[in-house]
């Protein structure tokens, strides 16, 4: 049951994929009608229109890590997100600051770090 579960939960995310980009132009007003702090609307929009267009990662990495938890080789999500968080940490730094000859790019550089490490939480587990 496994396999069925995870190609449901591919076929899911896949399919709510759109729904999710669908709200990417509505973000700013929802931080704004959630009484975000007005200083703090542009960089988190900005931050949440990144994580939101690399959603589909997260979503294809869930479904993956669900299969492994299901047949009990949990260990291989662990290492696999454990991976995926090494790898952010120092791309944060490159990205947010423009170290390693990275550009810098601020909040924008966190989200996209963050995406990095699940793009490589997604490898290590497919």
């Amino acid at each position: 049951m496994c396999v069925r579960t995870t190609t449901q939960a591919i076929y899911l995310s896949i399919l709510s994929y759109p729904l999710i980009l669908a709200f990417i132009p509505l973000i700013k007003y929802m931080f704004i009608a959630a009484g975000q702090d007005p200083s703090l609307v542009i960089p988190a929009t900005s931050y949440s229109r990144i994580l939101m267009a690399g959603s589909i990662v997260v979503l294809l990495r869930t479904a993956f890590g669900s299969f492994f938890i299901g047949i009990g080789k949990t260990r291989i999500v662990m290492y696999s997100n454990l991976a995926g968080g090494i790898l952010n940490i120092p791309l944060n730094y490159a990205l947010i600051f423009g170290k390693f000859g990275f550009p810098e790019m601020g909040i924008r550089g966190a989200a996209a770090a963050t995406i990095c490490g699940s793009i490589l939480t997604l490898i290590l587990q497919v």
